[in-house]
C-alpha cells in the first residue's frame, strides 16, 4: 500500500501512516509506512479482507471507514470493489505483488473567527446603546 499526500505526479510518499488489515475470520495486523511510503503485507490467502487507516501523520485528515480487498483463488485482486493491477510477480516463489495507492488530504487551515473577542464588541455596543439614550435624553430636554 502506497501513501502520498495527493495524486499526480507531484505526490509525495508519507510516513507515519498506520493500516490495520483484518482478514475475515482472522487476527487483524498493523502496518506503518515508512520513509518510502509503504506499508505492506506478505503471504495473504486468498479471501476477504478489511483495511483501515489507523494513524494518520500530522497535519493530514483521516480516511473515511474501511475498504474491502479481496484476493481471489485466480490471482488477482480487487479494491472495494475495483481490479488491482498487478505490480509484479515473483518467479522464484510464484508471489503476485499488488499495490494500492491511498491519497490523503492535509488539513485546512481556516481562519480565525472572532479573533478580537466578544469583549471589544459587548463594549461597543454598550457604548452605541448609551449614546443613543443620550441623544434621545439631549432631545427631550432641548423641546
Amino acid at each position: 500500500m502506497l501513501k502520498t499526500n495527493g495524486s499526480g505526479s507531484d505526490a509525495k510518499r508519507l510516513q507515519g501512516a498506520t493500516f490495520t488489515l483484518t482478514p475475515e475470520g482472522g487476527k487483524a495486523s498493523n502496518q506503518d509506512t515508512g520513509s518510502n511510503g509503504i506499508a505492506s503485507w506478505t503471504q495473504l490467502a486468498p479471501g476477504t479482507n478489511t483495511v483501515e487507516e489507523t494513524h494518520v501523520p500530522t497535519g493530514y485528515q483521516k480516511l473515511d471507514g474501511t475498504h474491502t480487498l479481496v484476493i481471489g483463488q485466480n490471482g488477482k485482486a480487487t479494491w472495494d470493489g475495483k481490479e488491482i493491477t498487478t505490480a509484479g510477480n515473483d518467479t522464484k516463489d510464484s508471489t503476485t505483488y499488488f499495490q494500492v495507492t491511498v491519497a490523503n488530504n492535509s488539513v485546512t487551515n481556516l481562519p480565525a473567527t472572532g479573533s478580537i473577542g466578544v469583549w471589544p464588541m459587548l463594549a461597543g455596543g454598550v457604548a452605541l446603546v448609551a449614546a443613543g439614550v443620550a441623544f434621545v435624553i439631549f432631545r427631550r430636554r432641548k423641546q
